[in-house]
């Protein structure tokens, strides 16, 4: 074999080991779900800024708040509703994370 097949094959082999490897660990049964302290804990937020210096109409702080400054329980709300970036993230750390995974919301503001 020559060193190009050889470093074709160990690579090769590799990828295999690690796809392996990450199957295996994936696949773990649901008691783990069942410790809270295996429990891992995401911190998010939402910031979006756009500028439109063309438009006519003035935003204020007031009409800020009242349209798109959301806490609390208002965050997932508001986002599984504009069906944006930030509802795909809950729904990848639903899917994914398997109870493994809490998600705490602070703000959201677009």
């Amino acid at each position: 074999m020559n060193s190009r097949n050889a470093i074709c094959f160990r690579l090769i082999l590799a990828l295999l080991t690690a796809m392996i490897f990450a199957c295996f660990t994936a696949c773990s049964p649901d008691s783990a779900t069942e410790n809270p302290s295996d429990q891992k804990i995401i911190l998010y937020a939402e910031f979006m800024h756009e500028v439109n210096s063309f438009s006519p109409v003035i935003t204020t702080e007031k009409n800020f708040k009242a349209d798109h400054l959301f806490y609390g329980d208002q965050v997932p709300a508001s986002a599984i509703e504009e069906d944006k970036q930030l509802a795909g993230f809950l729904s990848a750390v639903d899917k994914s994370g398997r109870g493994r995974i809490k998600a705490i919301k602070t703000s959201k503001n677009i």
